[in-house]
């Protein structure tokens, strides 16, 4: 086994605590471009596109449709210790509730942050509604800080993704 850690070691492109400085790096430019509107729109760019409605919309769910089994195959290859495997279980659900409080914590900042608008000029605000969810059901515009999702569910699932693709303790 330590022959094999020496290898992988070797072949680790980034180093461990570069990953999270660089993910988040990528979250935080991802919202910047949106604010200031920097990127062009087009068809990636709309939320109705088939990549958005059907992978990135559930990519949390992709995500750990493929650890769960990289984490039951691995430990049975390598460890063979149902505590260890309980603990990386464990530690999936944990991402998931992280993940869970993460993207709630982008909605409400978005509410926080935004207006109900009755045009797209942005010039008649509708006081009426709060929430992005009640305006855009009243046929309205809602214009609000809109912290990148697509960035960070890209950066989480990746960062989750590099911590457990070691099937045995580090």
């Amino acid at each position: 086994m330590a022959a094999v850690d020496v290898i992988v070691d070797n072949l680790d492109p980034v180093h461990q605590t570069e990953l999270p400085l660089d993910l988040f790096t990528h979250l935080g430019g991802g919202s910047v471009l949106k604010e200031l509107e920097l990127v062009p729109q087009t068809y990636f760019s709309s939320t109705r596109n088939a990549l958005n409605v059907y992978f990135v919309k559930v990519s949390w769910g992709w995500t750990l449709l493929l650890l769960t089994p990289f984490l039951l195959l691995s430990n049975s290859s390598f460890s063979r210790s149902v505590s260890f495997l309980c603990r990386r279980l464990l530690s999936l659900a944990v991402a998931t509730a992280v993940w869970y409080a993460f993207t709630e914590t982008f909605f409400y900042i978005e509410d926080a942050t935004g207006s109900c608008y009755e045009t797209d000029a942005l010039d008649v605000v509708n006081k009426e509604f709060v929430t992005k969810a009640s305006c855009r059901r009243a046929g309205f515009l809602w214009d609000g800080y809109d912290i990148s999702g697509h960035s960070f569910i890209l950066a989480y699932s990746l960062s989750s993704s590099w911590r457990k693709r070691r099937p045995w303790p580090p």
